[in-house]
């Protein structure tokens, strides 16, 4: 099973669907923001989009909640989804969101056992960057 790990904002509103079975879903995307250095002068990258099911009714509410342009942060199963369209095999890649804005603890806990599971994880959240350094300045936290 794949682990993403989003940090950006939501841009449009949630919105509640409901699948073939008639279980009610929410359909949101959030952008995620990235810039570099270059000569010194800080250039920014148009955000990159990623769409984002939940099917848990207590999450779903809280996302509801959210508000717009705020700071998210999600962690997401990423499971492929496969359809035929003009005789042609698509395969999708999907975040299906499974916890909204994690304590830092948390997200350190998934990212240390995708890790040790031989798996890369890397994030350009400043968010977690400048925690996981108060994490090792706090020898009593981990």
């Amino acid at each position: 099973m794949k682990i993403a790990i989003i940090e950006g904002k939501m841009y449009l509103n949630p919105v509640t669907r409901v699948t073939k079975n008639g279980k009610p879903f929410l359909s949101f995307s959030v952008g995620v923001n990235s810039s570099y250095k270059k000569d010194g002068k800080q250039v920014d990258i148009p955000p990159t989009y990623f769409s984002f099911y939940c099917f848990n009714e207590r999450l779903m509410e809280q996302i509801r909640e959210y508000g717009l342009k705020k700071r998210i942060c999600l962690i997401a199963n990423i499971e492929k989804i496969e359809s035929i369209v003009d005789g042609k095999r698509n395969v999708q890649e999907v975040y299906i969101a499974v916890a909204i804005n994690p304590p830092f603890e948390a997200v350190k806990s998934v990212m240390d056992a995708i890790k040790a599971q031989g798996s890369s994880v890397s994030t350009s959240s400043d968010f977690f960057k400048e925690e996981e350094k108060k994490a090792e300045d706090d020898d009593f936290l981990f």
